[in-house]
């Protein structure tokens, strides 16, 4: 009999407890040494106050959490706990300190040092503004020079951080209260998480420009602070309703056609698993070869197998070797499927150079063949096939780099749900943002058809590192592959999320 917890997640893990405060007339849950879901009046202010380290794959280790000491009143509280972050490169191990006042006042210190030298992409406090309330809304920023800006929460999803040098933001939750959160202890900047699929515009110590990864020397203390305070029209205390409503809504438009995408590390066992694909109606099978492999030419056999039981078109993912004219690489793609007796209905080709991130401010390397030569190449090598461009990473690399109008029959891109974030109600909030995603792709590619996908919860690249987290023991793990939950029902309804969208 199947264990209850793998039914619903795929993986027998505990999930850590979440406690639930309050001070005054806010309310907040402490989880894994965080503060998410900050509410007054009912309404959502800050998704979450979270001290975090990214290891040098910009994977995210879970915090564990010890010594934990709670002191909960009517309206107030205090916590004190010690936490230990552990990556690939060591344990970085802190020190908090939060608490909550009568008045609403939340303040967060922590403090922490290594017990060796530590490499990291990011240490420090990460805060989440939520989208509703705060996309499209006035914010006012002070600066670490004192100066004031008053400016807008864009949009459409910026491909660049929206502000520097920040100390401290206030926006309007509810009509005539202020809320304003203070950093203290390094600078601050924004960028739209909405990029990697969060459903949230984080601010972040550790401004971008800098190098990254980044060493912390052994016994260097990182000590930092966050405060949240309340001004003006203050509400009364409000609970918040947790009922789950469902509605069905009208229906609008065609079912899109659904295609799965088959890596080709995975082609042979799925080819094997032929039949469970029959009866699930795929319009189109993604295949991908990666020419800087040696042994590419293994995956097109199981590729044909499945193409042929599910009577699916085939879409081709074509990753350039490092070096090599593109013509030349994709004639001898176009060569080996015709042997198979395989032709592509579409086709993306892609360089490796742009499975690699480029934050903004960093150039794109030189050499790097042109959307204009790739798609020359492909028209070629595949007369009458659709030719695609974009990127097969995330939304984020498609933003930083856009495709020129009028050059591809479509655009596409991928997407992950646990860039940052692997606990499952974040994993679940990323289809908040699917919404502001096609609402942003659509504003720069205009009427170009678009296609999303392979979309799913783990993640097939790791744009930000040097590999995707293994993840040999079935957890939840921020920049995996491997991804418990799809073999579960909480991945049936993540997807059927998705689809809705």
């Amino acid at each position: 009999m199947m264990d209850h917890d793998v039914a619903l997640y795929g993986t027998n893990e505990v999930p850590p407890e979440m406690i639930e405060l309050r001070a005054g007339p806010v309310s907040a849950t402490f989880d894994s040494g965080q503060l998410r879901w900050i509410r007054i009046g009912g309404v959502e202010v800050i998704r979450a106050i979270a001290f975090l380290v990214r290891d040098r794959n910009w994977s995210t280790p879970a915090t564990l959490v010890t010594n934990l000491e709670l002191k909960q009143g009517d309206d107030s509280f205090t916590l004190e706990f010690d936490a230990r972050c552990p990556t690939i490169d060591g344990d970085f191990a802190w020190h908090g300190s939060f608490a909550g006042d009568a008045n609403g006042t939340l303040t967060c210190n922590g403090f922490g040092y290594p017990e060796g030298d530590f490499l990291t992409g990011r240490t420090g406090f990460v805060i989440l503004h939520p989208l509703k309330g705060t996309v499209g809304e006035t914010l006012s920023i002070e600066h670490t020079d004192g100066s004031i800006e008053r400016t807008l929460m864009p949009e459409a999803i910026d491909p660049k951080q929206m502000f520097f040098d920040i100390r401290a933001m206030t926006h309007e939750p509810l009509p005539g209260l202020r809320a304003t959160i203070r950093m203290e202890g390094d600078a601050w900047e924004s960028e739209d998480h909405r990029n990697w699929t969060d459903a949230s515009l984080k601010t972040y110590c550790r401004p971008l420009a800098l190098p990254w990864p980044y060493r912390i020397a052994k016994g260097q203390e990182v000590r930092q602070s966050v405060t949240l305070r309340f001004e003006g029209r203050m509400p009364g205390t409000t609970d918040h309703n947790d009922k789950v409503i469902v509605k069905l809504g009208d229906t609008r438009g065609a079912m899109p056609g659904i295609g799965l995408s088959v890596l080709p590390e995975d082609a042979a066992e799925a080819a094997r698993q032929c039949q469970l694909l029959k009866g699930t109606g795929i319009k189109h099978l993604n295949c991908r070869l990666d020419l800087r492999n040696d042994d590419w030419q293994e995956a097109i056999a199981p590729y044909g197998a499945l193409l042929q039981e599910t009577g699916a078109e085939m879409v081709l993912e074509v990753i350039l070797a490092l070096a090599g004219d593109p013509l030349a690489q994709l004639a001898s793609v176009a060569n080996n499927l015709g042997s198979a007796g395989l032709k592509p209905a579409a086709v993306v080709v892609t360089p490796p150079q742009d499975l690699v991130s480029y934050p903004p401010g960093i150039a794109f390397p030189e050499g790097v063949p042109t959307y204009a030569a790739i798609a020359a190449a492909a028209r070629a090598a595949f007369p009458g096939a659709r030719i695609g461009g974009g990127m097969l990473a995330n939304f984020t690399e498609l933003n930083r780099k856009r495709p020129p109008d009028g050059l591809f029959d479509f655009i596409v891109h991928a997407t992950a749900a646990m860039v940052h974030a692997a606990d499952d109600h974040s994993v679940m909030e990323t289809l908040e943002a699917i919404g502001h995603i096609i609402r942003s792709t659509k504003r720069f590619i205009g009427d170009a058809p678009y296609r999303i996908g392979p979309s799913h919860i783990g993640n097939s690249f790791n744009p930000y590192g040097a590999q995707v987290t293994p993840n040999p023991d079935n957890r939840r793990m921020t920049m995996a592959r491997m991804e418990p939950r799809h073999r579960g029902l909480f991945g049936a309804a993540w997807a059927l999320g998705f689809l809705s969208q």
